[in-house]
């Protein structure tokens, strides 16, 4: 018996359907994955609003790589239907990266039911060898015409639906990434390369392989022979110094998506690559480890932890004009359908010798009413019932399955080192089950004490959000209190009525949303808001200007002002206060700006229902419309769910003195206007043609153009002007098509016309970056300005190579700079290593940089790279010159180690400074000056010496002083200045020691912060304590004891002792100077010894004995067999060998081997036997640091037997004896 397990489900009401042919959006993220996205391209500045509010949690550095992890609040307002993350509402946990996909008409690696075959594989990426000459009438060279849109269109066999089980997709999918500093998009464009949208130098590289789904088929879907398209396995995005940022790889680290209740003709499909490994340049290494959630049950029955999103859609019905057509109402029950996602959590993040560790747990959230589900469940749960697979009844109660379901939340983040727990941070929710999860407060713990630093965030009260799918939300998705759900939406009158019930409403505008934030020392920041008011929107032709309305209100909300109050210096608020208007002045009242005209352009309007008419392209001529309904509202212009629907010209920043910032942005109303489609199917009629896509100018937008400070008295104080242009605007896009047929419509299946509906258009990829900066000084009257110019000429790798300074004066200063690939150009590479940085997109670095002035060279500077241990492309030589004339001399010369650390460094050829590296090469352990490395290798025991001390993690504070101490004493380190460091690692400096041998030590709190400084005497200099608000702590409270013994010179020697005798050798006394240590006081000798016999003399007398140990066969069969055992000759201080003895000296001792052969023969009963041996001598020494040697895997004996006649048996022995001889310095042990 079968049982079906429905699953858990989020919602997606708020997002549009953006710039593409109208249809059901087919994929969607995790409410993780969505809210890290959201900064891909939410511009959060002044231009949208919305204010940047982060809290930051914790940076993991290991070396050159920083993960910073950081809770972000979205402010722009609380979307009812929007469900929350793992950290609770609007909040999203910045902790590594992730690349979120959105599918355009087909993923790219789409197989029809994942067929092989090579006329299932429709995907984009697969058709790139299709387009060649001849195919499509060369589909390639001609995209952009609309008789190849339409014989492309007729081609492909689409049939309407959500996941067409066949025809050809020319839509990229686009791919949307963001990591620490980073963030962009990128595109498979027609050629197979990886394109790029950033305005820094990235490369994407495909990791070439394909991964099965971890779910093979959906929920409901059982085909017999039919399976899932293997999914694109992972990206890995290098930056421009080479660091490399691995995303996905396997099924453990990607989401994926399924449509939840078209599950029986549906795939899953890869939403969200998440990053796995950073690696740095010099191999330095990050790991992020995730985990998906188990699936329970067997026989192919699975019931997932949670489902992400759901999002309301009324799935366009056509409406035809030949024929008739059995259309009935929908009610509200039809409105709801949904995407199962099987998420993925961050469970690690591991570095060298440190690990985060995040914890979660189940909520009791409130959750979705399953009620509003019956229509669409019962429409797939009911055929299932009468599966063809002759499976016999289903079981099924999807609303009691549902009503299981389980959602997760953050709990915990632990700090470990070595498995001792740093810090431990602990977040409290909000959580009961008639409420959203919301983040009440962040507590952090500090290592080993109850001492906590509290983060508490308060949020609007004044009204209570409604229920998940309650249909109260506006056109953007937030709360405006009026339910919308009602009469026939397919007709206009209905949807004029639908679409007045979405208007935004200020009353419900700031439910839920995010008011202050109280610090750990009780100090905190309050935000006001208000609702988005445009004065200009764009029509329905966006190659056009927007139009001027009055002040209109839009969804959502803006900053309106922020005030942080320090609790040291109540009275002195820092305040900040925002006016998104034109024409402002200081001297106005308040009623006076809010009069004057709102500086914010909507970007589109949105529209519920859209007609399309369309004319056959068969021979059999007829005309047909299809009115399409989504309570996704269809916006104009933009190709992700992410961007923002008001974007603010001219922003006012006002300071609590009535000075002020006057801000002015690129935007639709000043010249960034977006360009008209390539092409647009020739038989197509649009009524709404704006709701298709175009060609985006979104990348010009919400730059900064304009910023003027101003006086209280409206006086300018300096003004900047930035003026941008697109690089390579007119090459830097990806070809796309678009294009979906109708065939045989409802009632008129006897007919073979069909309607085809196609776009071509692009999607750009240049970057927007200043090219010149114009900056005027005024005087104290706000007048005379001094204005000074840079200019900026960019390569194709949106590199700066020209900075063209321009003075008050007038004169210019011109710097050139070159980087990789200009030095393989121009043939200055003749040893490959450009060519090689450049393979590894180390294209980011200066090479070399020349200033001129008046077209003469003022100054030239050259940074020659070389590839280090066959691993590193690090500098090795700075060599400068003035005018072009003098000489190219060179300054610094640098050397590496095995790691890419600089051990060696070379000032204009004669001063020297070296460095010694240990803490597995993260940290200098010593800095020498006046000293080659080479010099210092030796003095320390030479390079594998170095190497070996260079690995260790943990060394301990007397292992790193024991190893540096030849460097303070070694006969060729005497004019050296040696200065040496200790480390607690992932905290700070432990000590220092300065070239007198002084030391300072350093303590830190529980909470890693630097708490007190100690000189040599370990007498306190300064101590610093960190009060918190409503604890009442003293400072010795929040310190972090370091109990690590502190083994210092006494500048005395002692004999090293082994059993009570001498060994000839001798060690400084140390003496614990750490007061907090349990051995504080108490002596030791250094592990690092010398030979001095003469002061140390060696015993008369000691011990040798030889023992067996370790027997075992190694061969035995019908006739031979073989025992062998190992010999261990030992060293004791006394004759009943109790007291083991480790030499000084190499000592070298004498032993035997005797061979014995006896021969035995004869008859059963009637035995003879002969026998005869034979001597060896042999020496052996146990080298001086050793008590005993093993002589490894030696014959004890040997026996092969024979059989003659089956009567006359011989057998053959050969016994080995050992023995040891007596020898010079010791006695043979009885």
């Amino acid at each position: 018996m079968k049982k079906l397990f429905l699953i858990c489900m989020a919602l997606w009401l708020c997002g549009a359907a953006y710039g593409q042919i109208p249809k059901e959006p087919v994929n969607f993220q995790s409410p993780n994955a969505f809210q890290m996205a959201k900064y891909v391209d939410a511009s959060v500045n002044h231009f949208t609003g919305v204010p940047n509010i982060s809290v930051p949690l914790y940076t993991l550095q290991e070396k050159n790589i920083s993960v910073p992890l950081a809770l972000n609040y979205d402010a722009s307002g609380v979307r009812p239907d929007e469900h929350p993350g793992w950290v609770g509402m609007n909040f999203s946990l910045s902790a590594g990266g992730v690349i979120t996909r959105t599918v355009n008409n087909l993923p790219d690696e789409f197989q029809t039911w994942g067929e092989v075959a090579a006329n299932n594989k429709n995907g984009y990426y697969f058709l790139r060898a299709r387009l060649d000459p001849g195919d499509w009438n060369s589909l390639l060279n001609t995209w952009n015409q609309a008789t190849t849109l339409l014989t492309a269109a007729e081609a492909t066999l689409v049939e309407s639906g959500p996941l067409p089980r066949g025809g050809y997709d020319l839509a990229p999918d686009e791919f949307s990434f963001s990591f620490p500093g980073y963030s962009g998009k990128f595109y498979l464009n027609q050629a197979g390369q990886w394109q790029v949208k950033s305005d820094r130098p990235l490369k994407v590289v495909f990791d070439n392989t394909f991964l099965n789904v971890p779910m093979s088929t959906g929920m409901l879907h059982r085909l017999a022979g039919k399976k899932n398209f293997e999914s694109f396995s992972g990206f890995t995005i290098i930056t421009e110094d080479g660091t490399q940022y691995k995303f996905g790889g396997t099924t453990d680290a990607i989401e994926y998506s399924i449509g939840f209740t078209t599950q029986h003709q549906d795939h899953w499909i890869a939403n969200s690559w998440y990053l796995v490994k950073i690696t740095s340049p010099t191999g330095e290494e990050v790991d992020f480890i995730y985990e998906a959630p188990k699936t329970l049950g067997g026989d192919g029955d699975n019931i997932y932890e949670y489902i992400s999103q759901l999002y309301v859609s009324i799935n366009f019905e056509p409406i035809f004009t030949v024929g008739t057509c059995d259309l009935r109402t929908p009610t509200s029950d039809d409105l709801f359908s949904g995407k199962l996602i099987r998420p993925v959590y961050l469970s690690k993040i591991k570095g060298k010798n440190i690990e985060l560790k995040f914890s979660r747990s189940t909520t009791t959230e409130l959750r979705y009413d399953y009620t509003k589900f019956n229509y669409n469940l019962n429409y797939v749960f009911s055929p299932w019932k009468n599966n063809t697979e002759g499976a016999g009844d289903v079981e099924y109660q999807p609303y009691s399955s549902y009503a299981g379901l389980k959602w997760k939340k953050l709990d915990q983040i632990t700090v470990e080192q070595n498995g001792v727990t740093l810090r431990t941070i602990s977040f409290q929710y909000d959580n009961s089950a008639n409420e959203r999860l919301r983040l009440k407060s962040v507590r952090e713990k500090g290592k080993s004490t109850n001492i906590e630093q509290v983060y508490a965030f308060d949020y609007d009260e004044s009204q209570e959000l409604p229920p998940y799918l309650s249909g109260k939300t506006d056109h953007w998705g937030f709360f405006n209190g009026r339910t919308s759900f009602t009469g026939n939406l397919f007709n206009y009158s209905g949807a004029a009525n639908y679409y007045a019930d979405r208007q935004p409403d200020e009353q419900y505008l700031y439910a839920g949303i995010l008011t202050k934030i109280t610090y750990p020392t009780g100090g905190y920041t309050q935000f006001t808001y208000e609702p988005h008011y445009y004065g200009k929107k764009m029509t329905s032709k966006r190659s056009l200007a927007p139009v001027a309305v009055s002040n209109t209100m839009a969804g959502g909300l803006r900053v309106k002002k922020i005030v942080n109050i320090d609790p040291d210096r109540p009275t002195e608020a820092i305040e900040k206060e925002y006016f998104y208007v034109s024409g402002y002045n200081s001297q106005l009242t308040a009623s006076q700006i809010n009069a004057l005209p709102s500086s914010g352009v909507l970007s589109g309007q949105p529209k519920y229902l859209i007609a399309l008419s369309y004319t056959s392209t068969s021979s059999t001529y007829a005309s047909a419309q299809r009115s399409s309904f989504s309570s996704q509202a269809f916006m104009p212009n933009s190709s992700n769910s992410y961007g923002t629907h008001v974007g603010y010209t001219q922003v006012i920043e006002k300071n609590k003195d009535n000075s002020y910032t006057k801000l002015t942005y690129s935007n639709f109303d000043n010249g960034r206007l977006d360009g008209d489609a390539e092409s647009v199917l020739v038989n197509l009629q649009l009524t709404d043609l704006e709701y298709l896509p175009n060609n985006s100018a979104k990348e010009k937008r919400g730059k900064l153009i304009e910023q003027e400070e101003m006086t209280a008295s409206n006086l300018s104080v300096k003004k900047t002007v930035t003026d941008y242009a697109a690089l390579n605007e007119s090459t830097a896009f990806v070809k796309a098509m678009d294009f979906k047929r109708e065939k045989k419509p409802c009632g008129q299946e006897g007919y073979t016309w069909f309607y085809v509906e196609g776009i071509s258009y692009r999607l750009n990829t240049y970057s927007y970056l200043p090219v010149k900066q114009s900056t005027y000084l005024y005087n104290s009257l706000g007048q005379n300005p001094v204005k000074e110019v840079r200019e900026f000429t960019y390569n194709d790798e949106r590199l700066v190579i020209e900075d063209k300074f321009t003075d008050s004066k007038g004169e210019v200063i011109l710097k050139k700079i070159r980087y990789t690939k200009d030095m393989v150009s121009l043939n200055r590479d003749p040893n490959g290593v450009y060519d090689g940085m450049t393979g590894k997109n180390i294209i980011g670095l200066p090479i070399e940089e020349v200033q001129l002035k008046d077209n003469k060279q003022l100054s030239r500077g050259l940074t020659n790279y070389a590839n280090f241990h066959s691993s590193f492309y690090l500098p090795a030589t700075v060599q400068q010159q003035k005018e072009d004339t003098a000489p190219l001399e060179t300054r610094v010369q640098y050397d590496y180690d095995k790691k890419g650390n600089v051990v060696s460094q070379t000032l204009d050829g004669h001063t020297n400074t070296a460095y010694v590296w240990g803490y597995g090469g993260i940290f200098p352990i010593a800095k020498i000056n006046n000293a080659t490395y080479s010099t210092i290798e030796t003095a320390l025991g030479g390079e594998a010496a170095v190497s070996a001390f260079l690995d260790q993690l943990n060394p301990t504070i007397t292992e790193v002083n024991n190893f540096l101490a030849p460097l303070r004493t070694h006969q060729s380190l005497k004019s050296a200045q040696v200065n040496t460091y200790t480390y607690r690692p992932y905290i700070g400096v432990r000590s220092q020691r300065d070239a007198r041998g002084v030391a300072t030590y350093y303590e830190y709190d529980v909470f890693q912060r630097l708490y007190g400084i100690r000189d040599h005497n370990r007498d306190f200099v300064r101590t610093i304590c960190y009060n918190y608000a409503n604890q009442n702590v003293t400072c010795t409270q929040t310190r972090d004891i370091d109990v690590m013994p502190d083994l210092e010179d006494t500048g005395l020697y002692e004999c090293v002792k082994s059993g009570g005798l001498n060994t000839g050798l001798q060690a400084r006394v140390l003496k614990d100077a750490n007061p907090d240590s349990p051995t504080y006081g108490m002596t030791q000798l250094s592990s690092s010894t010398t030979l001095n016999t003469s002061g140390c003399p060696l015993p008369s007398v000691i011990y040798a004995k030889m023992t067996y140990i370790n027997e075992r066969t190694v061969h035995e069969d019908y006739d031979f067999l073989e025992v062998n055992h190992d010999i261990k000759i030992s060293l004791f201080a006394d004759a009943a060998c109790t007291l083991p003895y480790t030499t000084g000296v190499n000592r070298t001792l004498n032993y035997k081997i005797i061979k014995v052969y006896i021969h035995d023969f004869g008859y059963e009963g009637d035995w003879d036997s002969t026998s005869s041996e034979t001597t060896t001598n042999h020496t052996i020494t146990i080298l001086a640091g050793n008590n005993s040697i093993i002589i490894p895997n030696v014959t004890f004996y040997q026996i092969e037997s024979t059989t003659s006649d089956g009567v006359f048996h011989e057998q053959f022995t050969t016994n080995y004896v050992y023995e040891l001889l007596t020898g010079s310095g010791y006695i043979i042990a009885q």
